[in-house]
C-alpha cells in the first residue's frame, strides 16, 4: 500500500516504491522510493524497456535524472543544463514539460486552470 497526497502527479512510466509515502510530485519515468526522503533513485529502466523505449533515450533519461535529482545545481539552473547538454529525445522533453508546470497554476499544478 502506497500514500499519496491530493494534488500530487505522477508521471507515466513512473514506479513507486511499494509502503511509500507521497507528497511530492514523481517525475515522469523515474523509480522513486518515499519510504524515508521521497528519493528519486534512479530511471525506471525496467518500464522502460517494456514500454520499448531505446537504449539512446534511456542513457538520455539517466543523464537528466542526474542533473535534475542528483545534483547541488537546483531544478532551474539543472533544467537549462539539461537543454543544453543532454539530446532532446521525447522522453527528455516529457520529462522537462513535467518539470515545467511545477511552477504554475493552483497547488504547483501547471496543468490546473
Amino acid at each position: 500500500m502506497t500514500g499519496i497526497h491530493q494534488f500530487t502527479r505522477i508521471g507515466k512510466v513512473a514506479m513507486v516504491g511499494a509502503f511509500s509515502k507521497i507528497t511530492r510530485d514523481v517525475p515522469p519515468f523515474m523509480l522513486v522510493d518515499g519510504h524515508h526522503d521521497e528519493e528519486v533513485k534512479d530511471i525506471n529502466a525496467v518500464g522502460l524497456r517494456r514500454m520499448g523505449i531505446g537504449a539512446d533515450a534511456r542513457l538520455a533519461l539517466h543523464k537528466a535524472c542526474k542533473l535534475l535529482y542528483k545534483s547541488q545545481l537546483g531544478l532551474t539552473n539543472a533544467m537549462r543544463i539539461v537543454r543544453e547538454e543532454v539530446p532532446q529525445t521525447p522522453e527528455v522533453l516529457t520529462l522537462l514539460e513535467f518539470e515545467e508546470r511545477r511552477f504554475g497554476g493552483r497547488h504547483g499544478r501547471g496543468d490546473q486552470k
